[in-house]
Formats: structure tokens, sequence, C-alpha cells
């Protein structure tokens, strides 16, 4: 989300305008005590660099000045860090306006009331890389009177709009208060300041807010294993009954050769004719199918056929 909110503690819309009034008072408006609708992120480190110096002091001067006003803001609240970033890198921007310039954020008040400064409300930018600003008016519109400690005071007050802080109500003695009386000392953070602070970072996560890119705590999950079946499934049953066998075809008894008992008649009606118990002539056709009828071997040849199966 980019954001450009302001607060204005004499007129605008861009920051928070510190104005000096005759006998040396700071005024501001005192109807701007709204906070911020951003906050910084715990932690956020503050990365400043101071651009330009006040006439009649050096940078060395104004960087002392503003570091003192960052320490009292880590010692108030130890939620930021604070670090000057002379080279680049820097988050905060500190300028100094002036003296030859006519700068629109700072128009002349007339009289004896001038603006010294310019702090942008809250958080500025996009979310990926907030901003802040403060902006020191040294043109002719502002004061001629410029201390160490006003510029100590201004800074911590207008810093603590960058915060996102809006001003603290009927506290005349505190540093966000609409009006400073003591411009020639420096003065630190009341409990009005605190309480203005911790009531606006109360609930952090409550209020839209930039969020640092961050690591993610936890490990990604593991996609998980799929879950056993708590049952196994059930084997196939086994028929109670095997199967029968097919029946094997009855067998025949095997028959024999019948060659066997077929030579073994032969061999007996040789020997019968070589004993001379059968006398046939040779061709005689009759006498051989009578002899064949009157067979002495058959008994033998029936006997043989049976053990053969016939």
């Amino acid at each position: 989300m980019s954001s450009h909110e302001g607060h204005v503690c004499s007129y605008g819309t861009h920051g928070g305008d510190c104005m000096v009034k005759q006998g040396g008072i700071l005024i501001k408006r005192q109807d701007f005590f709204q906070d911020a609708r951003r906050k910084w992120p715990q932690g956020f480190a503050f990365r400043w660099r101071l651009t330009g110096t006040i006439q009649g002091f050096d940078h060395n001067t104004m960087v002392t000045a503003i570091d003192r006003a960052f320490q009292k803001w880590t010692n108030a609240t130890n939620m930021f860090t604070f670090q000057q970033a002379p080279n680049g890198g820097h988050n905060i921007e500190i300028t100094v306006a002036g003296p030859q310039v006519n700068d629109p954020e700072f128009p002349p008040r007339g009289g004896n009331t001038f603006t010294l400064a310019n702090g942008m409300m809250g958080p500025q930018g996009y979310d990926s890389n907030p901003t802040g600003r403060v902006k020191f008016n040294n043109t002719y519109s502002g004061t001629p009177n410029w201390s160490v400690a006003a510029i100590h005071n201004v800074f911590v007050h207008e810093f603590g709009h960058v915060l996102g802080l809006g001003h603290v109500a009927n506290a005349p003695s505190a540093l966000m208060s609409p009006m400073i009386p003591n411009m020639t000392q420096e003065i630190g953070l009341t409990n009005f300041d605190m309480n203005k602070f911790n009531t606006f970072y109360a609930g952090y996560g409550s209020a839209p807010m930039y969020q640092q890119p961050q690591q993610p705590q936890q490990r990604p999950q593991q996609p998980q294993q799929p879950q056993q079946p708590q049952q196994r499934p059930q084997q196939p049953q086994q028929p109670q009954q095997r199967p029968q066998q097919p029946q094997q075809p009855q067998q025949r008894p095997q028959q024999g050769n019948r060659a066997i008992c077929d030579n073994a008649h032969t061999e007996c009606w040789r020997r019968r004719q070589a004993q001379g118990l059968a006398r046939v002539k040779r061709n005689d056709k009759y006498v051989i199918v009578k002899r064949q009828y009157n067979d002495p071997c058959r008994p033998e040849w029936e006997q043989c056929m049976k053990q053969q199966g016939f």
C-alpha cells in the first residue's frame, strides 16, 4: 500500500510543522492529536542521513544533536534501532531547506511566528520499503535564533511524528505537546510522551503496518504418508473341498500279444509232427482242417490266449 499521510501542526497536509512564537515559546496547533494509521514494525532498523546544515552550525554539530535525539527514543522504547547511513542505503532522510529557498512547505507566518521543521507522519511509501522524513526550515521564513538545544528538541518532537505519534493533550511539559516552553535547554521524553507511544503501539498486530519479509518460522510440512489400512485385506478363502480329480476312464485289461500264443501253438504243432502224433499228407486240406479241429495243442493255445487277455 502506498501512503503519503501527513500530520500538520500549523498548516497543510504534508507533515508536522513546528512554530516558534514571540517570547521564545514553541507553538503548534492543538487540534492535531490524532495518531497515524500506520506503524513501524517492531525491531525496525532506522538508517538515517543528514543532508545540509542550518546556517551557523557545522555538519558534525547537527549530527551529534540528532544522534542524541535518536538515543532518547532508543532508551525510552527499546523497540527500534538507529544507525547513521551517510553513504546511502538510508530510510530516514533529514534535510535542511534554505537559506535562499522559497520552500512551499514553509510559507511566511508574519510577525514573530516562524515554522521550524516538518516531520512526515508515520511510515511513508510502499510497505516493502517504508521511509520517513524530517526537514528543518532554514529559509527566510524560519527563525533566526537557532540553537543546538532547539535543533535537538525540535528533532525529538518531529521524529515522534515520524513514528506515528500525534500531539499529547493537556501536558505542557511533554516533548510531544503542542507547546514547548524551553528552547534553550535539551529536555527529555516524559511519562506523557511514553504513554502516548505505548498506547499507539499496543495491540501491535491490530493496526495496518509495514511487514518486513520474514522467513517462515515453521518448516513446510512434509507430505503425509498414506495411511496403511488398519486391517489386512482378507486372503481369498480356499475351497473347503478339493476339486474332484477327473476320473480316469476305466481301463479294459490290456490285451497281450496274440503272436506269442500263435507262435507257441505252431511250435507245439511242429513238435507233435516230429513225434508222429499227427501224420498229415502234404496238400491234404481235409486232413489239415480235420486235424485242426482235433488239435492236441489247442488247450495250451487257449490257456495262453486267456493269459494274454483274449
